[in-house]
């Protein structure tokens, strides 16, 4: 046990561990009492005066690693066949064709990493601003897990360039920071919260990415990008096609509003709750008159052709009728 072991921080300074428990250190420093995760705060700027433990912490840090590499191995081995039997049952269940619900939107995390003038961000580590809201308002569950390197930040157990450095090294989960650099989007939960997988997607369906600002309400959740849709291999995973792929500036995703487009089946008036869910479905049609509208306001940019091609393209590829 740790418990009584001197230490230092890279920044609190030497501290005193009062408590240790199966995930996390609780360490008396000069100004206070602080929660760190163990034995991953091992890795992050923590370090024991004494080498009498050392080892054992070797042994700790090689255990957690080998369970994540385990974890992610299986979720591997689990993805193929069983997506499609669950695609099959599906559509059998719900008795809905592709044609009519074969494009997705995704809700995001609001993430500002990397945004300018013409990207919206959704390409880097969050400001400490939006890390503040995404725990504190939006009470994000990634963001808020007490293994997040975010929450960490934000309680000032971490130095921002330490949070960037992690950042830079593969270490932060978060799919949201690399969405735009990556160009894979996640449809379900990374802490188990949601067990429903994106089941109703289709090689060239659309896929449009949404978000809320810091201070926007649900009505004026915007569509900051959207891809048409490799056929995905990977359980809950959907990927762009490189050469059908668009980013919308910050100042075009504040006209391109999702609620606009999509209304709750059956309801006389749109409604704008999402609710828990991470994606939604949404057919052909609303699909056209979001691309349509998306060629109209691209018309006078660098990326007006991108934006006729991809229009066209999906409205020839299935089969509807182009717009007046």
């Amino acid at each position: 046990m740790l418990e009584g072991q001197k230490v230092v921080h890279g920044r609190f300074g030497e501290g005193v561990v009062k408590v240790q428990q199966r995930d996390f250190l609780v360490v008396s420093f000069a100004d206070g009492e602080k929660r760190l995760a163990y034995p991953q705060a091992f890795e992050m700027g923590l370090a024991l005066c004494s080498p009498e433990f050392q080892e054992s912490i070797s042994n700790d840090l090689a255990e957690a690693a080998a369970q994540q590499q385990e974890q992610l191995r299986i979720q591997r081995e689990n993805s193929g066949e069983r997506l499609r039997s669950r695609q099959e049952r599906e559509q059998q269940a719900s008795g809905r064709s592709l044609r009519k619900a074969g494009n997705l939107a995704l809700k995001c995390t609001y993430c500002d990493g990397g945004c300018t003038e013409t990207m919206p961000g959704f390409c880097g580590v969050c400001s400490d601003a939006a890390i503040r809201s995404n725990i504190r308002v939006k009470k994000c569950r990634q963001c808020s897990s007490e293994h997040s390197h975010c929450r960490s930040r934000m309680e000032e157990e971490i130095s921002r360039r330490q949070l960037e450095l992690l950042y830079e090294q593969g270490e932060i989960p978060c799919w949201e920071s690399r969405l735009l650099t990556d160009w894979r989007a996640q449809a379900y939960a990374a802490d188990g919260s949601q067990q429903k997988r994106a089941l109703q997607v289709r090689k060239n369906g659309l896929c449009i990415l949404t978000t809320r600002e810091p201070q926007a309400t649900e009505r004026e959740r915007q569509i900051f990008a959207l891809f048409l849709m490799e056929e995905t291999a990977e359980e809950g995973i959907v990927a762009a096609r490189s050469r059908y792929r668009l980013i919308l500036s910050p100042e075009e995703a504040r006209n391109m509003l999702f609620w606009n487009y999509y209304g709750n089946a059956g309801k006389t008036t749109k409604r704008a709750a999402w609710g828990s869910g991470l994606y939604r479905y949404f057919d052909d049609e609303t699909a056209r008159r979001i691309l349509e509208d998306l060629m109209h306001i691209k018309k006078k940019t660098p990326e007006a052709q991108q934006a006729k091609e991809l229009y066209e393209f999906f409205v020839k590829y299935h089969k509807l009728r182009f717009g007046k």
